[in-house]
């Protein structure tokens, strides 16, 4: 049995396999912009998903207007509005995912993610208004 790297028994067979797909899995190491990248995207749709739910809910009053042009167009017809919203977040991810191991690419996605809790951060002020 050969000696591991801290002077241990070596790693080896299923264990190592093991081994090196949670190292690769690691978030601020080498090789973590995927990995940041990936839970970033998760965040901004569940956030998204919840903006487009409570959007949804929100055009059913006569006190909300939506700030995004191309969405108030759409308000008449939510089916048209789900459909512009989820394909927006299914492009940016798949642009985020395809320049994933690129700086700009994270820097990007951080910058939608803050802008997606921003938005989050006004919902909750409009929800908190009308009670």
């Amino acid at each position: 049995m050969g000696q591991g790297a801290i002077g241990g028994p070596a790693v080896t067979g299923w264990w190592a396999r093991v081994g090196r797909c949670l190292s690769a899995l690691t978030v601020w190491g080498p090789g973590g912009r995927a990995t940041r990248i990936a839970l970033l995207l998760v965040l901004v749709w569940m956030v998204g998903l919840a903006d487009l739910k409570l959007t949804l809910l929100a055009a059913q009053t006569d006190e909300f207007s939506e700030g995004n042009p191309v969405a108030a167009a759409m308000l008449h017809s939510p089916g048209l509005l789900a459909g512009f919203k989820l394909a927006a977040l299914s492009i940016a991810s798949l642009i985020f995912l395809t320049f994933r191991k690129h700086w700009f690419a994270e820097a990007g996605c951080w910058f939608i993610c803050i802008v997606h809790l921003v938005l989050a951060a006004f919902w909750k002020a409009y929800v908190y208004g009308l009670s």
